[in-house]
């Protein structure tokens, strides 16, 4: 409970801290360091969407410290990938979905991990709440034509 506590407290204040610390020239920028300490080869090509789409829009990540792997995240069934702290993990079963969908899964858990995105509750966004998601796909022409959702996600 106390681990859940902290965690609860950490996901709260660390925005404010990081704005603080911005604003008073504590904090140096975000190196680019787009290569993942682990990435499971069946989950790579969906990493290396995500590192194209933060670079064409100039934003820089540090996925040095990031496991992406595929395993039980201890959810219920309808889960199909979680991220928790540096590490993103997939259900074996999600690897069953079409790729357009597992590429905005992707996106969806490293846009919690990696740029601190937060749930919404808009039906289009990539990063919704997990209720009923209107386009829950990511495509190569969304990709190559900047669709709504991606430049959302990235700005």
């Amino acid at each position: 409970m106390q681990k859940l506590f902290k965690k609860i407290l950490t996901l709260i204040f660390s925005p404010f801290i990081y704005l603080i610390k911005l604003s008073t020239g504590g904090l140096k920028p975000m190196e680019h360091n787009p290569t993942p300490k682990y990435v499971d080869p069946k989950l790579k090509r969906f990493v290396d969407d995500f590192i194209t789409m933060a670079e064409k829009f100039d934003v820089p990540i540090d996925l040095s410290r990031f496991t992406i792997s595929v395993g039980e995240t201890g959810h219920p069934d309808n889960v199909f990938a979680v991220s928790i702290g540096r590490q993103v993990i997939f259900r074996p079963q999600t690897l069953n979905n079409p790729v357009d969908n597992i590429r905005w899964i992707m996106f969806h858990e490293l846009g919690h991990g990696v740029l601190g995105l937060p749930h919404r509750s808009d039906k289009e966004a990539i990063m919704n709440n997990g209720g009923v998601v209107t386009n829950p796909i990511i495509t190569e022409w969304d990709m190559e034509n900047n669709d709504d959702r991606l430049v959302e996600l990235f700005n």
